[in-house]
């Protein structure tokens, strides 16, 4: 087998790692565990530094890895790595803060926030959704849905205090769910971008576009770095069939919605997910490229079935057709002068996507 040069190899293995899962013996798993104090978690990933430098967030304790999945596995030293094409790369994952396991808001810190790189966290404030609690789900969804609780500002900071008492964070990512159908959460999103200014956070925040894109100012003028507000499917019958609720929100309305914050925070400080593996790759590599002209900055993630999600995606897990999508939304954003590093928060943490990754260390290829 011919050695890849460690940037290429260093993409495939990421792409393998996002699409495929992380496998491993079931003692090494359980060691792994133990000395990282890993935990399911609320989003069920495990995030790796891959190379020691790069973030992957992807399958590792629930046992949903795929054929193909590459192998975690332990040196002499009993530290991780996976071995690929003919190289190592210490790959060990992010141990949570010590403080996520103190109690916040009726559950724990770690039910809340978590690290989705070493300098920036992510939290669901929100773990439930009004389309959810209205029978109207996104299928792929994995939130718990039921009473609408939330984190107030004040628990909020809290949380984001503890974690920043115990490492050197810099961003943070708000997501969650959709609290109400009036503003889809604008207003409450924009009290807790607050907390985190205050504490000197970069501040990114995902929600659906609200009905008047006006509303969007509440945040932005809280201080929002960043927006994303994910399609999830660009196939507009897809979508209607897997986001019950958001799918209603008609595409023209994103297009409007992104827009409206571009102009405001100026370009590639938008940013949308789409989900690869739920529709046609013709069709995602479609919507990443008309993402990209309009300044929005996508982020292709692979869909993985958990259990509390309820649709199967529509072909096995397919890294080189994934990496394809990827390659070809990097050129396109180079070519357009574009970052998917660029955009604080979410976007640019780049853990759970390739696309940034190949515009830093493996120059998309034509064809």
């Amino acid at each position: 087998m011919t050695t890849k040069s460690r940037a290429s190899a260093l993409a495939e293995l990421k792409a393998l790692m996002l699409c495929h899962g992380v496998a491993s013996a079931a003692t090494v798993r359980t060691e792994i565990a133990r000395v990282f104090s890993l935990g399911l978690g609320f989003i069920h990933g495990t995030v790796f530094m891959l190379d020691n430098r790069i973030p992957v967030n992807t399958s590792f304790l629930d046992g949903v890895e795929a054929d193909g999945a590459p192998t975690l596995e332990l040196d002499d030293n009993g530290q991780p790595y996976i071995e690929w094409s003919g190289q190592r790369f210490p790959s060990p994952p992010i141990a949570p803060p010590q403080v996520c396991d103190r109690p916040l808001g009726g559950l724990t810190v770690g039910d809340y926030f978590s690290l989705h790189n070493q300098d920036t966290i992510f939290s669901a404030p929100l773990r439930q959704c009004v389309f959810i609690s209205s029978g109207r789900p996104c299928l792929f969804c994995t939130f718990e849905g039921g009473r609408m609780q939330r984190l107030s500002a004040e628990e909020f900071s809290i949380g984001l205090r503890g974690i920043m008492a115990e490492r050197s964070v810099n961003a943070v990512a708000i997501g969650g769910g959709t609290p109400n159908l009036r503003d889809h959460g604008a207003k409450y999103y924009a009290e807790l971008v607050a907390e985190a200014k205050r504490l000197d956070l970069q501040v990114s925040v995902e929600l659906v576009p609200p009905p008047d894109v006006r509303s969007l100012d509440q945040l932005l003028d809280a201080g929002a770095d960043a927006l994303i507000m994910s399609l999830e499917i660009w196939d507009e019958r897809q979508r209607s069939r897997v986001c019950l609720g958001k799918g209603e929100v008609a595409r023209s309305h994103y297009f409007d919605a992104w827009r409206y914050a571009t102009e405001r925070l100026g370009r590639g400080m938008v940013g949308s997910v789409l989900l690869f593996g739920l529709e046609p790759i013709e069709s995602t590599e479609a919507g990443a490229l008309a993402l990209v002209d309009m300044d929005v900055v996508p982020t292709i993630l692979p869909y993985r079935r958990y259990a509390a999600s309820q649709i199967e995606p529509l072909f096995a897990p397919d890294a080189r057709g994934y990496m394809r999508v990827a390659r070809r939304c990097a050129q396109a954003l180079s070519e357009r002068q574009l970052s998917a590093h660029a955009q604080p928060g979410c976007t640019g943490c780049q853990g759970c996507s390739l696309e940034g990754l190949l515009q830093l260390t493996a120059p998309p290829e034509h064809g």
